[in-house]
């Protein structure tokens, strides 16, 4: 009777060890396909959220506004414009465009700012075409008579006679319109 009740006690020992073994094979895989699912999902956020800053800034158009100093967003299909940036684009940015803008300082004389490069600059950028015009130049001082110097504007409208280029006010004053 005692060697059957041991044998019983060994039986339901190795019974239960399989079952226990069952049960963390089971944990385990069960654990493995939650970490898997949580990772496809975090990896389809981020997939998506990329997708979306993509789109988004096809859609918008980053500015610079040479009044207020500061960029702007412009929406290309309805044409709205907005100082916040689009909350689509999250800790992300548009890139501006890398173009030279004419901007004035408080005396009014002439510089050159490229948003794309952060850059300032007095004199013309060597890579963008100028207005070849003379034009009186001003000033914050009094000057007689008033210097002739070149026109600080960006040459935009070729001249078919002379094969100069000239902004358009230039062109507007040379009546080349």
């Amino acid at each position: 009777m005692r060697e059957m009740t041991c044998a019983c006690i060994e039986r339901e020992a190795a019974k239960q060890k399989v079952l226990k073994a069952q049960l963390a094979s089971e944990a385990h895989i069960r654990t493995t396909a939650y970490s898997a699912s949580l990772i496809a999902n975090t990896c389809r956020k981020w997939l998506a959220r990329k997708e979306l800053r993509k789109r988004c800034a096809q859609i918008h158009e980053k500015r610079f506004d040479g009044d207020t100093h500061t960029f702007y967003y412009v929406n290309k299909l309805s044409g709205q414009s907005e100082w916040k940036k689009p909350l689509a684009m999250g800790s992300f940015d548009i890139e501006a465009k890398n173009e030279w803008i004419l901007l004035r300082d408080f005396h009014g004389f002439p510089y050159y700012f490229n948003p794309f490069l952060i850059k300032m600059s007095w004199e013309p950028p060597r890579e963008v075409q100028m207005c070849q015009n003379d034009q009186v130049t001003h000033g914050w001082w009094q000057e007689y008579p008033p210097p002739q110097g070149p026109c600080p504007d960006f040459g935009v409208i070729l001249n078919k006679d002379n094969g100069r280029y000239y902004c358009q006010d230039c062109c507007v004053t040379m009546k080349l319109l």
